[in-house]
């Protein structure tokens, strides 16, 4: 007798964003942020990278569909950190906060160090200046 091969199991790709799908997007763009900052790479390969190495986890995400989910999480970090920073605002939570807040670290263009409306113009005298002084 002749023992036939065993068939193949493969498992289910999955085409929507579920929480281990999440973490991987996350720590995959950590593992290639650096190339995002080289002007010699583009984008859009990088982001192929990372789509190909979310669907090696069982995934099925194209790199279209990783960026953009990149820029959602980003946002929804940076809508959080703005809505904690208001005074009487109740605290809200980010579901991967503490995910991003390791890649960001502390980076101006997501808490700026001051904005336009915040800065000092003053020269350390209280008067204002007149016409004459000019």
């Amino acid at each position: 007798m002749h023992a036939s091969p065993m068939p193949l199991v493969s498992i289910p790709l999955t085409s929507k964003w579920c929480k281990g799908a999440v973490t991987s997007l996350i720590e995959l763009y950590r593992k290639e942020e650096a190339k995002f900052n080289k002007p010699s790479t583009k984008k859009k390969m990088v982001w192929q990278i990372i789509a190909r190495q979310v669907n090696e986890r069982g995934f099925n995400f194209s790199a279209s569909q990783c960026e953009q989910k990149w820029k959602n999480l980003t946002k929804a970090y940076r809508d959080c950190i703005d809505h904690n920073k208001r005074s009487g605002n109740d605290r809200k939570e980010c579901p991967y906060f503490k995910d991003l807040e390791e890649c960001y670290g502390y980076k101006p263009n997501v808490r700026p160090v001051f904005t336009l409306g915040t800065a000092s113009t003053s020269t350390g005298n209280d008067k204002p200046a007149s016409t004459a002084d000019m």
